[in-house]
């Protein structure tokens, strides 16, 4: 009597959206980790940009698509992946400030009394 396969995959190696996020978000923290030893190293920072951009290329083609978990999880990993590459990097860290945002703000008022 041969083996009847079940219709149904197998959950640990089914392959998931979400599986496929962390796999990206993973790769990406990798590259901006410390070297575990002194003087070992470390990785390039540089390389975990593109990870995370292919996440955000995600987040843009599956919006309106995914389950509310799903994209908690992606906002979740992109925030805190942005986060750590600013401070991989050096810049500084204040929050993404969109460029019609910032042309939005009102000028300073200049004092027009005597000074």
């Amino acid at each position: 009597m041969a083996e009847e396969k079940s219709s149904q995959p197998d959950p640990q190696t089914e392959t998931s959206f979400s599986t496929l996020v962390l796999s990206l978000a993973m790769s990406a923290l990798q590259q901006m980790s410390e070297p575990e030893k002194p003087g070992q190293p470390g990785l390039d920072y540089r390389l975990a940009k593109p990870m995370i951009d292919s996440l955000e290329t995600l987040k843009e083609k599956t919006k309106g698509n995914l389950t509310p978990d799903e994209s908690a999880l992606l906002d979740s990993l992109l925030f805190d992946l942005r986060l750590r590459f600013l401070k991989a990097s050096g810049r500084p860290q204040s929050p993404k400030q969109e460029p019609a945002a910032a042309a939005e703000k009102p000028p300073e008022k200049e004092s027009d009394g005597p000074g």
